[in-house]
């Protein structure tokens, strides 16, 4: 038996498919390596009489589609420090970071005047998820400008 590289045999030498069988079953699988319409065929030869049969094979190869990326997504969705005396540090606030696609995750905060991370705050790829300490800090006074 034999096929070309677009398509895979998968023969179970079972009973049914030894010398003085009649009828063996043959599977074959399509596993296109390139995009467009492949042809093929099974070519089975008979091991005592030498004579060949073939079956054509058909199929059509088509592009991988782009991978689905999906954002993480973090809970809760806002944090709220109430007030807090410049120059100090709030007490922390967790959030949990879930990985959809099980990729490394990088947290930061914006503004980073006024907002820290809690060291270790890496999730790392294969975590499902993580969980991030966020502080607020105000470290100068904030002018307000009177017209």
């Amino acid at each position: 038996m034999s096929l070309n590289a677009h398509f895979a045999l998968e023969v179970s030498l079972s009973s049914s498919c030894t010398r003085g069988s009649q009828l063996c079953l043959i599977s074959v699988a399509f596993v296109p390596s390139k995009e467009g319409a492949i042809t093929g065929s099974l070519i089975v030869t008979d091991s005592v009489t030498g004579l060949a049969s073939s079956v054509k094979l058909a199929g059509v190869g088509l592009a991988m589609p782009p991978p689905v990326v999906t954002p993480p997504s973090l809970t809760p969705s806002s944090l709220d420090f109430g007030s807090e005396e410049i120059g100090l540090t709030s007490t922390p606030q967790m959030v949990t970071a879930v990985s959809q696609n099980q990729d490394a995750m990088t947290p930061q905060v914006q503004p980073m005047d006024s907002y820290n991370l809690t060291q270790g705050a890496t999730c790392a790829q294969g975590l499902p998820s993580c969980q991030i300490a966020v502080r607020f800090s105000l470290l100068k006074q904030e002018r307000s400008q009177v017209p």
